[in-house]
C-alpha cells in the first residue's frame, strides 16, 4: 500500500472538483484521475524499490497538479491562524483580515478545504485531544477538555464521540497503544477523504 498525505488545503490542486463534494466519503481514484489510477498502480506494483515507487507516486501528483492553482491565499491565511488556535474560531476575526464577506469565505474554505472552517476547527481540536488521551494514562476528563479548548466535559465527549465513534474512555480501552487508531478506517484502492 502507498498513499499521500495532504496538508490541510493541500489535495484542492490534485482535484477538480470542490472538496465539499467528497467530505466523509469514499471514492476510487479512477473516477477523478480518468483511466490513469489504473495505470499508475500497475506502474507502482512494478516499481522494484519502495524508492522507485515513491518516485512514480510523487510524479503522478506532480503531473496533476501542474496549471492548477494553489489554495486561495484566503483560505491559506485562514488554514495558518485556524490550525495554531484551532479553540478560538472566529470568522468574523479572519473575515476583518482577508476582505471577505463570511458567507463567501466560509463558501470558499469549504470548497478548497472540504469542510467549513467551523468543522476544520472541531476536527483540529479533536486531533489534538488524541495524543493527550494517549499521554495522560491518569486522565482527569474535566481537566483535558478545557484545556482542549472544548467549552466542557460533555462538549468534548459529544465531539470526540462523532468523529471517532467512541466516548473517549472506550477509545482508550480499544486502543491504548495506537495513537493513530481509526475504528472505521476502510482502505482499498481507494482515495479517503478527510481532513489531516
Amino acid at each position: 500500500m502507498i498513499g499521500a498525505h495532504f496538508k490541510p488545503g493541500g489535495a484542492n490542486a490534485f482535484f477538480s472538483i470542490p472538496l465539499s463534494e467528497l467530505r466523509n466519503d469514499v471514492v476510487a481514484l479512477e473516477v477523478f484521475w480518468n483511466g490513469t489510477a489504473a495505470s499508475l498502480r500497475d506502474q507502482l506494483l512494478e516499481a522494484p524499490t519502495p524508492t522507485d515507487k515513491f518516485r512514480i507516486l510523487e510524479d503522478a501528483l506532480l503531473a496533476r497538479q501542474r496549471g492548477r492553482k494553489s489554495t486561495h491565499p484566503a483560505v491559506r491565511y485562514a488554514l495558518d491562524f485556524f490550525i495554531r488556535q484551532p479553540q478560538s474560531l472566529s470568522v468574523r476575526d479572519i473575515t476583518d483580515k482577508i476582505s471577505l464577506s463570511p458567507r463567501r469565505f466560509i463558501e470558499l474554505f469549504n470548497d478548497k478545504v472540504g469542510m467549513t472552517p467551523k468543522v476544520f476547527c472541531r476536527v483540529r481540536r479533536f486531533q489534538r485531544a488524541l495524543p493527550e488521551i494517549q499521554r495522560r494514562r491518569n486522565l482527569k476528563w474535566a481537566e483535558l477538555a478545557p484545556d482542549g479548548g472544548y467549552y466542557d466535559q460533555a462538549h468534548f465527549i459529544r465531539d470526540f464521540k462523532e468523529f471517532c465513534g467512541l466516548t473517549p474512555a472506550d477509545y482508550l480501552n480499544q486502543a491504548p497503544e495506537i495513537s493513530e487508531f481509526r475504528p472505521d478506517s476502510r482502505l482499498k484502492e481507494t482515495a479517503r477523504v478527510q481532513p489531516a
